[in-house]
């Protein structure tokens, strides 16, 4: 079974994911919907739904981003998945920030990697966030960018506990942008923070699902 998670799934994935997600009609776009292009020249903290893994990742794949997996068995598929779509990858939980992990993460944005992460993993609730996003920001002194998107046609997956969901092919697909959203190293409840930052991807994400 490792063999198949390590090695014969995630590149058989990368085959038949990267040329379909190529199909879409992307739009990104700021919070007052104007056209938005991705400032490479500072590093960001990217926070995002959970439930929009699968498209993000895809779309932004050889983008020099660095992200993170859990340690289980599913984390190993989708850090093997990512890493061949030209992620950089540190093993752990938005719950759980050991040091070693947020050297890491330092790490990368020293060398020019923005973060990505999903704001509410890896269990939920759905759509709470978590102050590990916020822990990040303050640690490293990046700022923060939320990201929401959502696709004209898409198949969701009701069972899962995000309703995570992928577009069809050759449909239109949005992205919402925030504008950065500063974390003081002096910010002590990381909690309150993370409520701002739960309000306002709600609204991109409100924005995102209602734009076509």
């Amino acid at each position: 079974m490792k063999i198949l998670y390590r090695y014969v799934l995630p590149p058989l994935l990368v085959m038949v994911f990267y040329p379909y997600i190529r199909t879409l009609r992307v739009r990104i776009l700021n919070e007052e919907g104007e056209k938005l292009v991705r400032d490479r020249s500072t590093r960001y903290i990217y926070g995002h739904y959970h439930e929009d893994i699968p498209f993000i990742a895809l779309s932004h794949a050889y983008s020099n981003f660095m992200t993170m997996a859990s340690r289980s068995q599913d984390g190993e598929l989708i850090s093997r998945l990512l890493s061949l779509l030209g992620y950089s990858m540190v093993r752990g939980s938005t719950r759980h920030f050991g040091a070693q992990l947020v050297t890491s993460m330092k790490e990368g944005i020293r060398h020019g990697k923005d973060l990505v992460l999903a704001v509410d993993g890896p269990k939920g609730p759905r759509r709470t966030v978590k102050p590990g996003i916020v822990y990040m920001a303050r640690e490293t002194q990046t700022r923060v960018i939320l990201i929401a998107a959502a696709a004209k046609r898409q198949f969701i997956f009701k069972r899962s506990w995000d309703a995570m969901w992928i577009p069809w092919p050759f449909t239109k697909a949005v992205i919402f942008v925030s504008n950065p959203i500063e974390v003081s190293a002096n910010q002590v409840d990381l909690k309150e923070k993370a409520k701002e930052l739960e309000k306002t991807l709600y609204r991109l994400k409100q924005k995102a699902e209602t734009y076509f």
